[in-house]
């Protein structure tokens, strides 16, 4: 019996990309001059493959194509004459350990084909089934961070931005998961509030790095009306001392933004704005008219 993979996928599984590891399925069949062999084996938790009669194939650590070529390998040597084909049947879960000041933090399951955003909407998903019984805790679903996320692989630390994910689609802001990842999530503090001509202006979370051009971004991209060569930031000094600071649209992508910043975009006033009159009464044609003042 094939047991595939019921679980939705964004895309193909990458047969180059994908890592093999501990509880991944391979179903392996194998045609010869007089025999049929299926067989449904999975990889053990020392990272091989026992194929009976054949032996055990180290798989561990490599991508399904190196792996299928390995196990291929070592069948051909037993089944010199035969046909053989391989495929992925089920894919493996695995441990996250999720830190953070936060009662929801701790180790979460989660397989390879996740993403860190997943595991944000696990630990959400579990702060609203306690709220249901604990009125008390703290909803994570208003202070949880989306962008000041720490993901630790290999003693290396990458940063994670799930609102730049979403904007740009950019996996490098929220990459798929592998044993041994760490995730660290941060509560909301630090924010920048962005006004005049963008699709959405508001208050948004701040992420260290901030530069003009991507703040823009976050906010939609500039309106149509928007003055390019009237951008401020208006920022605190001290604790009541504020300056403010233009920018020029040569600038965008090296002017840095610091937390509490305040991005001003001026408007173009009465921009490819059409003046009408209208015209009501007797006249055939009674409505809007376009004019041109005087």
């Amino acid at each position: 019996k094939q047991n595939y993979l019921s679980e939705p996928l964004e895309s193909l599984v990458d047969a180059d990309k994908y890592i093999l590891g501990p509880g991944d399925g391979i179903y392996l069949n194998i045609v010869t001059a007089n025999q049929i062999v299926n067989l449904n084996l999975f990889i053990s938790p020392i990272g091989d493959i026992l194929i009976p009669v054949v032996g055990t194939v180290k798989v561990d650590g490599l991508t399904i194509n190196q792996g299928f070529k390995v196990v291929k390998k070592k069948c051909l040597e037993k089944y010199n004459d035969s046909n053989i084909s391989i495929t992925l049947s089920k894919i493996r879960e695995i441990k996250i350990k999720v830190l953070g000041p936060f009662r929801e933090s701790g180790i979460y399951v989660s397989n390879p084909i996740n993403r860190v955003s997943d595991i944000y909407s696990q630990i959400i998903r579990k702060n609203i089934e306690s709220l249901i019984t604990d009125t008390s805790i703290v909803s994570l679903e208003e202070v949880l961070s989306r962008r000041n996320i720490t993901l630790e692989r290999n003693s290396k630390e990458y940063r994670v931005d799930l609102m730049k994910f979403n904007i740009t689609g950019d996996d490098l802001y929220n990459p798929f998961l592998k044993t041994g990842d760490v995730i660290y999530f941060d509560l909301l503090d630090n924010q920048i509030t962005i006004t005049g001509g963008v699709k959405s202006p508001g208050v948004y979370e701040f992420s260290e790095g901030e530069t003009v051009q991507s703040a823009i971004e976050l906010a939609g991209g500039l309106r149509y009306n928007a003055d390019k060569d009237k951008i401020e930031i208006v920022r605190y000094e001290s604790d009541s001392e504020i300056k403010t600071i233009g920018v020029k649209q040569s600038q965008f992508t090296t002017t840095e933004l610091l937390s509490q910043d305040l991005l001003s975009i001026k408007i173009k006033k009465d921009y490819k704005i059409h003046k009408l009159v209208e015209i009501k009464g007797q006249v055939p044609n009674p409505g809007f008219y376009t004019i041109i003042e005087g």
